[in-house]
């Protein structure tokens, strides 16, 4: 059984509905549901007598676990055993909204546009305003401290200490169309050459990848980003947990050439790698 709680805001009214669930869903990548479970978490502190439910294709739900591991009201599902039941599409292109959306060039804008929607479509009011907001803050990228103030899992220690991250992994959703691997394997070759790398994605350089570790989840890849001096990241899933709280400062080098993120200071954002080297030139890091 379920009450309603009704709350205006503004010229706007809202229905607040208590003890029950809502499920959504989201059957493409592992980025966007990241993004979404992020939105999530804040719908959930919100709201705790709201279960949230969220489905999603199953392979990726084990790296989606530690997003939510901590909030006992909400849940992951195979987004195959949720045929028939009623939710709300999470997907930002659902109907053509991304696409034929003015701001869909500027991803900061446009996603607290589109949360607001989602929110709007549960009937609850979106805590996010500014894009601040869309970095990732969960438990689980930083836990118990140290002198330093981080002690995470040995699969991640064992890279530390290094200077630069840099997320090299494959852009699954066409978010760096120009993407040129040889160049970007030369950018680290030479970043090497100077400084202790890691890279997510093997290389054939005498340089640790975060993949030759089994069991390393994209999680693991935020939290290992809290040790980085300097990150130089394709705009692809693997990369978005090193957008959290803790690293907005740390310089930063986007590849992407579709949309402007607008999330992060100190940030570059190159649509090439001889973009990035000139960058990297100019701040005399080469």
């Amino acid at each position: 059984m379920s009450t309603t709680t009704t709350v205006s805001a503004g010229t706007e009214t809202h229905h607040f509905r208590t003890s029950e669930k809502i499920l959504t869903y989201c059957a493409f990548r592992l980025g966007d549901n990241l993004a979404h479970l992020h939105f999530l978490r804040a719908l959930a502190k919100a709201n705790p007598s709201i279960h949230f439910q969220h489905a999603a294709i199953r392979e990726y739900l084990p790296q989606m676990i530690e997003v939510v591991a901590d909030l006992p009201n909400i849940s992951l599902r195979d987004i195959r055993e949720c045929k028939g039941e009623p939710g709300i599409n999470a997907w930002k292109n659902a109907g053509g909204f991304w696409e034929t959306h003015e701001l869909k060039a500027r991803y900061a804008e446009f996603m607290l546009v589109w949360f607001d929607v989602l929110a709007k479509r549960m009937g609850l009011l979106s805590p996010f305003t500014k894009p601040a907001d869309l970095l990732f803050d969960y438990p689980a990228l930083k836990r118990e401290t140290d002198d330093n103030g981080i002690t995470l899992h040995p699969r991640v220690l064992k890279f530390v200490p290094f200077d630069v991250l840099v997320v090299n992994s494959i852009p699954m959703s066409g978010q760096w169309r120009g993407m040129d691997v040889v160049a970007l394997t030369t950018l680290i070759q030479t970043l090497a050459q100077r400084y202790d790398v890691v890279t997510t994605r093997a290389t054939g350089l005498n340089v640790m990848a975060t993949e030759s570790i089994p069991g390393f989840t994209v999680t693991d890849i935020g939290a290992l980003s809290l040790f980085a001096k300097r990150i130089v990241m394709v705009s692809t899933g693997p990369s978005w947990p090193t957008l959290n709280v803790w690293t907005k400062e740390t310089p930063r080098i986007v590849l992407q050439d579709t949309e402007e993120l607008g999330l992060t200071p100190n940030t570059h954002q190159c649509r090439t790698v001889a973009d990035a080297h000139a960058v990297l030139k100019k701040e005399r890091v080469l």
